[in-house]
């Protein structure tokens, strides 16, 4: 052992005299460092680390700056107070292109293309088509191949990402504002002249194949994606998936979305956004970039109308650890005078998991905290949910709970719609659902990302931008009475149900339907 030991140590000790011969040769201290160096290698003894940390001329070439002197070359800044205060500013180009822009002051834009189409506007030989579309933003363009455009986008440390939802589709990239011009020519590119290259369709079309089977172990995310299917229907679009289904994926073709783009990728439908820009210098890359935006054709794209229906979709699991819920009633869309107080009640009933860190601003107080998840120890998380369109939009709760308690979740969850539709709210309860809403409206405006998402989305679905001020308006609004209104009406509804677990401990579609009916004939509406 002694002998392994020593050679085991002899490559170590000569290592260490040649680390530490190279040190003596490459720097030098104030008195003997070859001396010092070289006796510690022939002593075999620990090196002194003020012998090698000094390297020559250090003093010299690092220049010393004083720190009660402004330093040389920095741009002078105007205080905030010199500024002219932001503003949304909007610019329609001859093309039919609507530009709108937000400074910010900051040294960071973000800039994308809001486009008015998604799988809402899908017919049936288009399923899928809004999903692949996601996915192939900044691919492969008639003038640069995918490998050239991202190198190019690396270059200028901008991020991108594109987005597909049922009524819009969204490209975007985050750049260094001194890069704007060359991110809003890659963005160009990439929205107006891409090259459908067959091979990176194929590689797109498994990514897709991949995110719809992942979905399928998300119950959370799966239940607020089946409860449009519940809502509206397999036969209108709205009630389709938005991830394309796996059996579908492989009908996509080229001209299939080639048609697609064709109808919705024109100017009247598109919306070119900006934060953290002057708004004059995004108007001029506008028309410099974007001048060959087709127009729409005398072709109809309106969407066609929704009609609610209610019902019930159920998603067999036996071996899932929990059972999932998700219950819904309509309401009234983006445009709708009653959308504030469906915000305020979304806010209000809230929600989260069975574990929080707690904490001001987490929602503690709100109603599926104090009256279930706090209560009920089986209950694993219940939150409240919206899904807001132009037209008609959703409200519900989603509760997950152990499996023999499955009844009971389901008749819990309807309880709390029914307790909030048949009794007024508490004043305290009710401003502080106010003042929640308020604080995460301004808050997340706060954000450059949000603040560009939140103009784009406004001017492309209201035709301007409302201001948060007037939106902070409309919340403070809002009475108890509005609330019950609203939720009593849309209870009047079937509800929209579905259920992921083990279909045997559920109740029946009609039987939560008839409790629904006889819970609001119970309790007349408060006055």
């Amino acid at each position: 052992m002694k002998l392994l030991s020593r050679a085991l140590a002899a490559p170590q000790q000569a290592l260490r005299r040649r680390i530490a011969g190279a040190a003596a040769r490459s720097f030098s201290v104030a008195s003997g460092p070859t001396l010092g160096v070289q006796a510690a290698v022939d002593d075999d003894a620990p090196v002194d680390p003020k012998l090698i940390l000094r390297p020559e001329g250090v003093d010299k070439a690092k220049p010393q700056f004083s720190l009660d002197k402004e330093l040389p070359g920095l741009p002078q800044l105007r205080p905030a107070s010199q500024l002219q205060a932001p503003e949304t500013e909007i610019t329609t180009l001859p093309s039919g292109l609507r530009v709108i822009s937000h400074e910010t002051y900051g040294q960071a834009a973000t800039l994308g293309i809001f486009v008015d189409a998604g799988s809402r506007y899908e017919d049936a030989s288009e399923v899928g088509v809004t999903h692949l579309l996601e996915h192939l933003g900044f691919k492969s363009t008639t003038t640069r191949s995918h490998a050239e455009l991202v190198r190019e986008i690396e270059d200028i440390g901008a991020l991108t990402t594109a987005s597909c939802g049922r009524e819009q589709i969204i490209y975007t990239i985050d750049v260094l504002r001194d890069n704007a011009e060359r991110a809003l020519e890659l963005l160009a590119d990439s929205v107006l002249h891409a090259a459908f290259v067959p091979e990176e369709i194929d590689a797109i079309k498994t990514i897709m194949m991949y995110q719809t089977e992942d979905l399928l172990e998300n119950p959370q995310a799966l239940l607020q994606e089946y409860i449009h299917l519940a809502a509206y229907g397999q036969a209108q679009a709205l009630g389709r998936p938005l991830q394309c289904p796996v059996d579908q994926i492989e009908r996509i073709t080229i001209d299939t979305v080639q048609q697609f783009r064709r109808k919705h990728f024109v100017a009247e439908k598109m919306v070119l956004a900006g934060s953290g820009i002057d708004h004059q210098t995004l108007v001029r890359l506008a028309e410099k970039l974007f001048a060959r935006v087709p127009r729409a054709s005398s072709a109809n794209t309106a969407l066609p109308a929704v009609t609610y229906h209610g019902g019930l979709h159920a998603i067999e699991n036996r071996d899932a650890p929990f059972s999932y819920v998700a219950l819904a009633f309509p309401t009234g869309g983006w445009h709708d005078d009653d959308l504030v107080p469906v915000c305020v009640l979304h806010t209000l009933l809230g929600g989260g998991d069975s574990f929080s860190a707690g904490g001001p601003g987490k929602g503690m107080y709100s109603r599926l905290y104090t009256s279930v998840l706090n209560r009920f120890y089986w209950v694993e998380s219940a939150f409240a949910f919206s899904s807001i369109h132009s037209d008609v939009g959703l409200l519900g709760i989603y509760g997950a709970g152990a499996p023999n308690h499955t009844s009971n979740l389901v008749a819990l969850l309807c309880n709390q719609l029914l307790h909030l539709a048949n009794f007024a709210v508490d004043p305290t309860e009710l401003q502080r659902a106010k003042n929640q809403l308020k604080s995460s409206v301004l808050m997340n405006l706060e954000s450059r990302m949000i603040l560009y998402e939140d103009i784009g989305r406004q001017l492309l679905t209201y035709g301007q931008r409302e201001s948060p001020e007037a939106v902070c308006a409309k919340i403070d609004q809002v009475t108890a009475e509005d609330l019950q209104r609203v939720l009593l009406q849309a209870m009047q509804h079937p509800p929209s149900l579905v259920y992921h677990g083990d279909l045997r401990r559920f109740p029946q579609y009609e039987h939560v339907q008839k409790g629904l009916q006889e819970g609001l004939s119970k309790q007349p509406m408060a006055p």
